[in-house]
């Protein structure tokens, strides 16, 4: 789903949750990461509620030390 249409529309009722993809997390990449966060970070400064997950559960590919910066990232987009 396209998070930023549905923010435009309806953002007022609603609190989104998820859409971090997950084949990010799955990466490993704290890049890849920083991108998926920075999608919904963008939403967040525009007044969006959002609470912080993935599109699908976490999996087995997703390193611990991966799933620990993602969380802590998460956590900073409300105090940046």
């Amino acid at each position: 789903m396209d998070i930023a249409r549905l923010f435009k529309k309806y953002g007022e009722y609603l609190v989104f949750f998820g859409n971090i993809d997950i084949r990010a997390l799955e990466s490993n990449s704290c890049i890849e990461v920083d991108s998926e966060l920075n999608k919904i970070y963008t939403l967040v400064t525009q007044g969006a509620s959002c609470m912080l997950h993935s599109d699908h559960s976490i999996s087995p590919k997703v390193e611990y030390e991966t799933f620990c910066y993602y969380l802590e990232y998460g956590r900073q987009m409300k105090t940046r």
